[in-house]
């Protein structure tokens, strides 16, 4: 079984493996299930990955550009998508069309950034994305979107129609929360080849073993502090979206713009007497040859945090750790599964906390595409009341009742977690059923 796969998440080499940790939690079990459902499967795909990915899972690469060049005689995009829509034009003269017409399955993989948000990324992104999307369904009947979040298409409402035709040709579409399908369902996109599935990540697992994780501890002076059962460890992550203003990528931030979570730490520490919170970036940069694993943006934000407080003379400065180390994917989540309560900014640091039947409050976006795909995966584990806005009066509103419900909320993730992970599973059995 050939199979290809493509989409708008088809990033630069390393950006799925080495940069934000949340796509590797997504991308890993999309692999790994792939090839367990596809017995001796070659994937054929557009993600750049490292050769040891592509030795693990039988990956083959093709170049960037066959999924992000095309033949377009006509400059203004909005017009080559009604085009082409009309005429069934075959759009990429490249050997991306070879791929599509040979493959036994097209799987198109574009995460939260079917619509608007693509152009978040790029100008024109969706666009290119949706000439793709018309290609591949005009070359092959057996071209999927799955875990995805579509949506919203502000910008694009006078092309809706042509939209809503390309989603329906799908032979099927795996949504991985309620809250696209609802908001799909209410602009009157044809949903009979639709299911709501929750996100493959929820499926990943840390191979980091326990005495590895231990040497983290050990290393980050946390140790001690993890095996002590009468403190509550209090994992802490934020990115640039979280932040009061954009863009989510500014490197330099007034420290103005960090008081509201100055605010809400200096709450923490002050009332819950037996806390010590970690502040975990979840993201990482690379240096691609010869290979080095950095610190990415997200270490920027939080250590900027940090010194705020430090710089303040903060009395409960030392109930803080800075986690100084870089870490990948797998420790990252071996990490969060030692904390007893988790505080995430981003949406798959949320999940792997999760996973491991951690209360988690799940801080929203403050800037930047609209965050609805939180609230979706909230419902699934029946935890929507433990969403906060990044303004310090809600997360002190969702902390106390986080807090006080710990325990229920435990109860609840232990009974609910398995249901989702066997929902999660349906991603991969689509291919069979269909």
């Amino acid at each position: 079984m050939k199979i290809f796969l493509t989409g708008q998440c088809s990033l630069h080499w390393g950006r799925m493996e080495y940069g934000n940790i949340g796509n590797y939690y997504i991308f890993e079990p999309l692999l790994a299930y792939l090839n367990e459902t596809f017995e001796n499967c070659e994937i054929i795909t557009t993600f750049q990955c490292s050769k040891s990915l592509c030795n693990k899972f039988n990956l083959k690469c093709i170049s960037l550009d066959s999924y992000y060049s095309f033949d377009n005689k006509n400059d203004n995009l909005k017009n080559a998508i009604i085009e082409y829509a009309s005429s069934n034009y075959n759009i990429i003269h490249n050997n991306f069309m070879e791929h599509v017409k040979s493959a036994g399955v097209v799987i198109q993989f574009d995460g939260d950034i079917w619509g608007d948000n693509a152009d978040f990324i790029g100008k024109d992104r969706f666009m290119v994305g949706l000439l793709k999307s018309i290609t591949m369904q005009n070359l092959n009947q057996n071209v999927y979107m799955i875990a995805g979040s579509p949506g919203p298409f502000d910008k694009y409402s006078n092309i809706l129609p042509i939209i809503k035709k390309v989603y329906g040709n799908f032979k099927m579409v795996t949504n991985r929360e309620p809250i696209s399908t609802e908001k799909l369902q209410n602009l009157n996109f044809p949903l009979t080849n639709t299911m709501t599935l929750p996100c493959p990540s929820f499926l990943f697992k840390s191979n980091t073993t326990i005495k590895q994780t231990e040497i983290i501890l050990k290393n980050e002076k946390l140790l001690d502090i993890s095996k002590n059962n009468e403190i509550n460890l209090i994992g802490f992550v934020l990115c640039g979206w979280n932040m009061p203003c954009g863009p989510y990528s500014k490197e330099k931030r007034e420290d103005e713009e960090f008081e509201e979570f100055v605010k809400f730490i200096k709450f923490l520490l002050d009332n819950y007497r037996n806390t010590h919170i970690v502040f975990i970036s979840h993201n990482n940069a690379f240096e691609k040859e010869p290979f080095k694993l950095k610190k990415g943006r997200d270490f920027k934000i939080i250590s900027q945090l940090y010194s705020i407080l430090k710089s303040s003379n903060y009395e409960n400065i030392n109930r803080i750790t800075l986690l100084n180390g870089v870490y990948t994917a797998h420790e990252t989540k071996s990490i969060i599964n030692q904390m007893d309560f988790m505080i995430s900014g981003r949406l798959h640091g949320c999940v792997a906390a999760l996973t491991s039947h951690i209360p988690t409050l799940m801080m929203s976006y403050n800037n930047g595409p609209p965050s609805h795909k939180l609230e979706g995966f909230s419902k699934f584990v029946d935890l929507e009341n433990c969403i906060s806005k990044p303004l310090f009066k809600d997360m002190e509103h969702t902390w106390k009742f986080l807090f006080e419900n710990s325990e229920d909320i435990r109860k609840k993730l232990k009974k609910n977690i398995p249901i989702v992970k066997k929902q999660a599973l349906k991603n991969f059995e689509i291919f069979s059923q269909n």
